[in-house]
């Protein structure tokens, strides 16, 4: 169950739920869920951070991990995890029923259309003040210089006018394509935090980090 590229369990999930206390304003009374959520890396830290009033749900098309995750935080009421049919298909809650939507890695494995569902299914979910937290990989004009340049540890080709694709089949966003995709699943407020992944050195994450807000 141990995720892939993963040295530290612990200390990887808190610096990832640090990112987004730190840059998403995550509440310890958020009902939030997360889009492929794994073995729980995230979570495992969660449950240092969210406290009573707070609800989390993890949702995986994987349907071994949900029920690994279940045994492993069973002592944590408030934290349920689902096998989920598809990302393509509609996420499992109401509308305007949470505070705090997190789809990290999630982005990078996805084509276009996906994308699209993905974060129209977000804005149908959250509150009015709720907040859309992605981790992707991200070419804007910094990032493609670098890999003209070599200097991008993630080798991407073949780009249109969306994205590009890695060898191993990993995604880039284009990253007005995404804003533009990002505004009109009706988001107002956007943030960008670029990573490390391209080369540049005050990079707080390898991802570059996407915080949208109704």
């Amino acid at each position: 169950m141990w995720p892939p590229g993963v040295a530290n369990f612990g200390l990887d999930g808190r610096e990832q739920v640090n990112l987004m206390i730190g840059l998403g304003k995550l509440s310890p009374e958020a009902r939030m869920i997360e889009v492929q959520c794994g073995s729980g890396l995230r979570a495992r830290s969660l449950t240092d951070w969210l406290g009573p009033g707070a609800l989390y749900d993890g949702l995986d098309t994987d349907p071994a991990l949900p029920v690994w995750c279940d045994r492993a935080y069973e002592r944590r009421l408030d934290f349920e995890f689902h096998h989920h049919a598809g990302l393509d298909a509609p996420l499992p809650f109401d509308d305007d029923s949470k505070d705090f939507v997190l789809m990290w890695d999630v982005l990078p494995g996805v084509g276009h259309a996906v994308v699209v569902h993905l974060l129209a299914e977000a804005h149908r979910i959250l509150l009015p003040d709720g907040c859309l937290f992605i981790s992707a990989y991200l070419l804007d004009g910094e990032a493609t210089t670098a890999l003209a340049e070599g200097r991008a540890r993630i080798e991407f080709a073949d780009r249109d006018v969306s994205g590009s694709v890695a060898p191993d089949g990993t995604r880039a966003q284009d990253e007005e394509w995404l804003l533009d995709r990002v505004a009109e699943a009706g988001f107002k407020n956007v943030g960008i935090r670029h990573g490390t992944w391209a080369g540049r050195s005050d990079g707080r994450s390898p991802f570059d980090i996407l915080v949208a807000r109704m």
